[in-house]
C-alpha cells in the first residue's frame, strides 16, 4: 500500500502508466488461459482426457436453490469491478458517448474471456487457474501462476488507490 500511494502521489502518470501496462497483462493471461483451453481440447497436450469435464457434466450438482444463489452473488461481486467506471466519468471527454461504447465493449469482453476461461475444479482445494496450469503446463507452471495473481492484485490496489486519490483531489476543488 505505502509503494502504490508513493507511486500515485510522487508520479502520478507513471502509476497510470502501470495501472494500464497490469490490465494488458491482465488480458494477455486470461486470452492465454482461453488458447490454452482450446489447445487441450484439440487433443495435442498431455491431458489424457479433455473430454472428461463434458460426460455428465451436471451430475453431482446441488439440488439447493442456497447454493446457486450463493454462486450468483460470487459472479456479480466478480464483476463488480466495472462500477469503477462511473467514479472517474467527469474526467473523462465525451463521457456520455465514451461510456456507450466502452461499457458494453469492456464488460462484453471481459464477460467473454471470463467464461470460456472457466474450468472445473476438482476437490483439490486450489484455484481454477492454478488447478488448470498444473493439468496442462505442469507444477512449474503452477507456481509461476502466483506472480501472474500478485501482478493482478497489485494492479486492482493501483486502480482503487488511484481512485481514492482522485476522490480526495476533486473534494478539495
Amino acid at each position: 500500500m505505502i509503494f502504490v500511494t508513493l507511486l500515485h502521489g510522487l508520479t502520478p502518470k507513471t502509476g497510470i502508466l502501470l495501472m494500464n501496462v497490469l490490465s494488458i497483462f491482465k488480458i494477455i493471461v486470461l486470452l492465454f488461459v482461453v488458447i490454452s483451453g482450446w489447445v487441450v481440447l484439440s487433443g495435442k497436450t498431455r491431458v489424457a482426457d479433455p473430454y472428461v469435464n463434458f460426460r455428465n457434466a451436471f451430475a453431482g450438482s446441488s439440488t439447493s436453490s442456497n447454493d446457486y444463489a450463493t454462486a450468483t452473488f460470487k459472479v456479480l461481486y466478480a464483476y463488480s469491478g466495472w462500477s469503477n467506471v462511473n467514479y472517474v466519468m467527469n474526467n473523462v471527454r465525451d463521457p456520455v458517448r465514451t461510456l456507450k461504447i466502452a461499457g458494453p465493449l469492456g464488460l462484453g469482453i471481459c464477460s467473454v474471456l471470463y467464461v470460456l476461461a472457466n474450468e472445473e475444479i476438482d476437490a483439490s482445494g486450489v484455484t481454477v487457474a492454478a488447478l488448470f496450469f498444473k493439468n496442462v503446463f505442469g507444477p512449474v507452471a503452477e507456481r509461476a501462476l502466483s506472480v501472474c495473481v500478485a501482478l493482478s492484485a497489485l494492479g486492482a490496489v493501483i486502480t482503487v488507490v488511484s481512485r481514492c486519490m482522485m476522490w480526495r483531489c476533486m473534494a478539495q476543488k
